[in-house]
């Protein structure tokens, strides 16, 4: 990423406390994110970022299913009656 973009990002989270949302985009600082999903030391950052993309691999690779199907396979792992 260009530095001067960088630096547009870094002034448009300062003045929208955190969070920007432009056209198909949610960009979030590093702070708000870390919050979110509690995150506190550089190693959790670490493995949550390595997390979604090892997610984001499966997902091009076309290792997905059904949420209905997922969440029936939940249930009855934790014996939850719908």
């Amino acid at each position: 990423m260009k530095p001067e973009v960088l630096k547009q990002l870094e002034e448009a989270l300062k003045k929208s406390d955190g969070i920007v949302q432009e056209s198909s985009v949610i960009i979030m600082s590093i702070d708000i994110y870390r919050n979110m999903m509690g995150v506190g030391s550089d190693e959790e950052l670490a493995a949550s970022v390595a997390a979604i993309q090892s997610s984001m691999n499966e997902v091009r690779q076309g290792k997905t299913r059904p949420l209905t199907e997922a969440l029936d396979d939940l249930g009855q792992k934790y014996e939850v009656q719908g």
